[in-house]
């Protein structure tokens, strides 16, 4: 389409197909809207963090005490486990995931599904997230494919003693609009020696239609290979 600022004659002015103006009603509606609703949103996350942990603290001690440290050093069980509690994925997508990748949080991601060979994390259309263009931020997609990989990629080293992996590039592929909820899902196997490793993370809508393809390059260090 086209790119132009300015029509013949200054006559208009767009970017793309789109008249600045109807851009910067966007803008402005969009950031009004996260001045206003984000902190409600804060306020409303902690609300539900406290009451979750309140009915799930007594599970979690009782779990502590009979399996050890492990169920909260390894992404996989602790899911599991709290997945089987009222309010237990709440907890883990709000509080836990916040503790561990408090920029990411921003997106307020959902993880649905995650072990050592596979991750499903879902993000909505939030009005913090999104470009002029009124659809989900570039940034947002390549931060949903990062950790969508991350979580199988860092579950498969939980369950692997002396492997370690350390991302060292993303590339993301963009191929259409993002808007609604989006769906990142992955499959990995990580390699058994030491050395480059890429998994794939691809972006759905709620249609089923890829929007986003992200590429992730990792460095896999294995003790002793």
């Amino acid at each position: 389409g086209d790119s132009r600022l300015f029509g013949e004659g200054g006559r208009d002015i767009s970017f793309g197909s789109v008249p600045i103006q109807v851009l910067a009603k966007r803008m402005v509606l969009d950031a009004a809207l996260s001045t206003f609703v984000k902190p409600i949103v804060g306020i409303v996350d902690f609300v539900r963090i406290v009451l979750a942990l309140v009915i799930c603290i007594l599970p979690i001690i009782f779990r502590y005490i009979s399996k050890g440290k492990r169920t909260f050093t390894r992404l996989d069980e602790l899911h599991t486990f709290l997945s089987s509690l009222p309010g237990g994925r709440y907890l883990f997508n709000r509080f836990f995931l916040w503790l561990n990748t408090t920029y990411t949080e921003t997106m307020r991601p959902n993880v649905t599904k995650v072990s050592q060979t596979e991750a499903c994390v879902y993000i909505d259309d939030n009005v913090w997230i999104r470009n002029p263009f009124g659809s989900i931020h570039a940034a947002a997609l390549a931060n949903l494919a990062e950790l969508t990989t991350a979580m199988a990629v860092l579950c498969a080293t939980q369950h692997r003693k002396g492997v370690r992996a350390i991302p060292t590039r993303i590339d993301v592929e963009y191929l259409k609009k993002a808007r609604g909820r989006i769906t990142g899902t992955t499959k990995i196997n990580l390699p058994t020696v030491s050395g480059p490793y890429q998994s794939i993370a691809e972006m759905k809508n709620s249609k089923g239609e890829v929007v986003s393809k992200g590429t992730v390059s990792w460095h896999v260090s294995i003790k002793d290979s």
